[in-house]
């Protein structure tokens, strides 16, 4: 998911960390601990930072 600015959000699909979301923000990496929908609920609950 791109959010301009230079944010995205991309899901792992290989490896062990399978199917949880990584942040790449503003230059650089952040790791959510979240799987995709736990990820995709604090989106639309409001608790994901960065999502407005």
């Amino acid at each position: 998911m791109d959010l301009g600015c230079a944010m995205t959000y991309n899901i792992v699909v290989k490896g062990k960390h399978y199917g949880e979301m990584i942040a790449l923000l503003e230059m650089y990496l952040e790791i959510t601990n979240m799987n995709f929908l736990d990820w995709i609920e604090g989106c639309i609950d409001g608790t994901v930072e960065y999502m407005i």
